[in-house]
């Protein structure tokens, strides 16, 4: 399922905003901010992994 331009836009302009407003508190004094971007680098690094797993046990042999 593919997102018109439109909400495409606004979804792009949602994640800036927040970005923009999570960067007025110092990173040093907001625990959550750093265990927040903690949490989010674990993810990005433990799906991809996980997902290679998983399509190498189940469609490696039909990849010929």
């Amino acid at each position: 399922m593919e997102l018109g331009i439109l909400p495409c836009i606004i979804l792009e302009l949602i994640f800036i905003w927040i970005i923009v407003a999570i960067s007025f508190f110092p990173v040093c004094d907001s625990v959550r901010i750093l265990n927040g971007a903690a949490a989010i680098k674990v993810f990005l690094a433990v799906v991809p992994g996980a997902l290679g797993v998983y399509m190498a046990l189940t469609q490696a042999w039909q990849m010929k």
